[in-house]
């Protein structure tokens, strides 16, 4: 196995952690017999759509770019949400209030800790990284551990208080530090740092598409649930112009009948090889 090989090996080993903890979520969830309302007022149902849907867009990214850090940061970030909506609806359906059993705490604890990592840090950093899987500059450096500090305050929010996610199944999960509750300054430092950080990505996108190049562009376009770039038809720009574009870019034009509106369909990779 080549060194390419060696590197994307885990790819499909997260991307089946991640399709078992949304198995599993769907599974308890229903077995536990709580109700739907219950379930997504809890953030079991979009924790779990979100997770599973990071990881389908993670798997492929990170099998044929393994060097492009955005596939593994979508894959991270779906083990992490889907994660805690598994831990969540496996607590609904096997623990019960006042459990104080090592196993439940634990399962707790998952629960409030996984998925605040997904939001504060996975996310984030893939905009700053989208779609090269490198920053716009060095400059653009002073990000990560910006985004590294707000993830670890913002996940501290969501572990140490007694008011968590697991508390309202009447668990206690491991962590827990009421007198954390004091530090109320934390609240608009953790709100300034995610503004920061959200807001950075948001300026990188908008620089990079300014400064790219063609192909930086067409990857930075709309793109549908099945890796399709759909853009209108462009005046004066014949399909044949256009074959030879797409072909230069890696990728495939398919052009339907004009009974049928004429429509055209330009599929690109989705990231820079």
């Amino acid at each position: 196995m080549g060194e390419r090989g060696g590197l994307r090996v885990p790819a499909p080993i997260l991307f089946a952690v991640a399709a078992g903890e949304v198995f599993i979520a769907i599974a308890a969830g229903i077995a536990s017999g709580r109700g739907w309302d219950f379930l997504l007022n809890h953030f079991a149902v979009t924790n779990a759509i979100i997770g599973g849907s990071l990881a389908v867009a993670g798997w492929p990214i990170a099998w044929q770019r393994p060097r492009n850090p955005i596939g593994w940061l979508l894959l991270a970030g779906g083990v992490c949400y889907a994660g805690s909506a598994a831990a969540f609806s496996v607590l609904a359906w096997g623990s019960h209030a006042g459990d104080t059993r090592a196993f439940w705490r634990l399962i707790a604890t998952w629960a409030n800790l996984s998925w605040p990592w997904a939001i504060a840090c996975c996310v984030p950093m893939i905009l700053l990284l989208f779609p090269t899987g490198r920053f716009l500059s060095r400059r653009w450096r002073w990000t990560i551990p910006v985004t590294v500090l707000n993830a670890i305050l913002f996940a501290a929010t969501d572990v140490f208080p007694s008011d968590n996610l697991a508390a309202d199944l009447g668990v206690r999960a491991y962590l827990v530090w009421p007198l954390f509750e004091i530090f109320t300054w934390l609240g608009p430092v953790i709100t300034l740092a995610g503004d920061l950080v959200y807001g950075a990505a948001a300026v990188s996108l908008i620089l990079r598409y300014l400064r790219g190049d063609e192909r930086i562009r067409r990857q930075m376009m709309k793109i549908t649930d099945n890796g399709v770039l759909q853009k209108a038809w462009t005046d004066g720009v014949g399909l044949s112009s256009m074959r030879r574009r797409t072909a230069a870019l890696g990728g495939s034009i398919a052009a339907g009948p004009a009974e049928s509106g004429g429509e055209v369909r330009v599929t690109l990779p989705l990231t820079v090889p």
